[in-house]
């Protein structure tokens, strides 16, 4: 019947390096590919979304469907911009790729059936239900459970091989019809993760399609993490720190920026710390006592939160020094309980020794210290909410005493 080979990729995630490694690999090898399915997520937590768009959108191989990525650029790109940093990067995003290739984005559908030598294929990406018809609606929906449930469904068989992005992972699994006789299977593959690092390397999927059979391998790239970062820099890609982390686990990129040459233009060395505690059951008390005795070098008032139920808090305050106490409503008709006053040893020895229980969570609900009465003078906020530490306005100097103090894999720290 014949031979043909494809290539499945998903989330790109407008790593151009990553992209053009891909396109080396299967440029050089002795095997021709016919088509590259584009499973989405393609245009966004990276810095080239134009670079990517235009290989993707230009280059006759590819066959694209959208991820929930560019769904939710093409409803971003009918709104009002938006005014909360959460969703900076995806006005950034939009502001790059320009009305001219958004509109070529509105011609591509959230699936695609195709069919090769015989072969029935769903190209879908799992996370996206808005805007799919009825039927990929339906084989999304079972797909999402495939793994506990048995799928039964004519309309879901009705596939040979749904190629589906979903996570990083690199899966294939085979389902037969309980019913079908003769025995009819599904083959249901995630190709990986094309554009984001697991384990050193991106991830894609190669299926070469003879007969009424198909041979299909998992394969792996690596790309330049390195310009990459840079890239991410010098186009000061909105919440690129976090992006980093959660997609590439860069953990701490400050301390790859300060140990490479032509990352260190991008080092900041002055301004906000943020150091977020990643297990909330492994305080470093040690660590908590430094910071505490570093930042009230530098602070004249101290301010504690705690439910108005749990007044023995204050009462502790109250032995070590007067204060102004005041209440104020936190939600639902819940209130908290603000202790407000100057600073002594007294009440940075409490801080440092008995403010933290046994399993090193925060007694408070929150503890600042600050140089004045005014909010805006805030050197320090700690809340047993997410136990993440907040530093304001540190100087070189304080920056990189407390860089020194973060030798904890529990500590994920970023400088604004």
């Amino acid at each position: 019947m014949g031979r043909f080979r494809v290539a499945v990729v998903s989330d790109i995630n407008a790593n151009i390096y990553a992209l053009n490694s891909f396109l080396s690999f299967i440029d050089s090898g002795d095997i021709k590919i016919d088509y590259i399915f584009n499973l989405g997520n393609f245009t966004q937590r990276g810095p080239h979304p134009c670079e990517v768009f235009d290989v993707v959108m230009n280059d006759d191989r590819f066959i694209n469907i959208l991820g929930p990525s560019e769904y939710s650029i093409l409803g971003k790109n009918n709104d009002s911009k938006s005014i909360n940093d959460s969703n900076l990067h995806q006005d950034w995003i939009v502001d790059k790729l320009g009305d001219k290739r958004i509109n070529k984005l509105k011609n591509l559908s959230t699936s695609k059936v195709l069919e090769i030598l015989g072969q029935k294929i769903l190209l879908v990406h799992t996370d996206n239900l808005k805007g799919l018809d009825w039927e990929s609606r339906l084989l999304v929906s079972i797909m999402d459970k495939y793994r506990t449930e048995q799928l039964e469904n004519n309309e879901v068989f009705s596939f040979d091989y749904i190629f589906c992005g979903n996570t990083n992972t690199q899966d294939l699994d085979v389902f037969t019809h309980p019913l079908s006789f003769p025995s009819r299977t599904l083959t249901v593959v995630n190709p990986g993760d094309l554009g984001c690092l697991i384990n050193n390397l991106s991830s894609f999927t190669i299926i070469d399609f003879e007969d009424n059979k198909a041979d299909i391998s998992f394969k792996r790239v690596t790309f330049d993490l390195d310009n990459l970062i840079k890239d991410m820099y010098d186009n000061n890609v909105p919440n690129k720190e976090d992006i980093l982390y959660s997609s590439y686990k860069i953990k701490n990129v400050d301390r790859i920026l300060r140990s490479k040459d032509f990352l260190r233009d991008h080092v900041k060395n002055q301004g906000n710390m943020s150091i977020e505690l990643l297990d909330l059951h492994n305080h470093d008390t040690e660590f908590f006592e430094k910071i505490v005795s570093l930042v009230s070098e530098k602070s004249k008032y101290f301010e504690f939160s705690c439910w108005e139920d749990n007044i023995s808090l204050i009462d502790e305050i109250k032995n070590y020094i007067d204060c102004d106490i005041r209440k104020k409503e936190y939600y639902n008709d819940r209130f908290q309980l603000y202790c407000k006053g100057k600073i002594s040893k007294d009440i940075i020895n409490l801080i440092k020794s008995n403010s933290l229980d046994n399993n090193g969570n925060l007694k408070w609900c929150s503890i600042s210290l600050s140089d004045s009465l005014d909010k805006s003078s805030t050197k320090f906020h700690l809340s047993n909410h997410d136990l993440k530490y907040q530093l304001f306005n540190l100087d070189e100097k304080d920056v990189e005493c407390i860089i020194s103090l973060i030798n904890d894999e529990n500590l994920h720290y970023k400088i604004y």
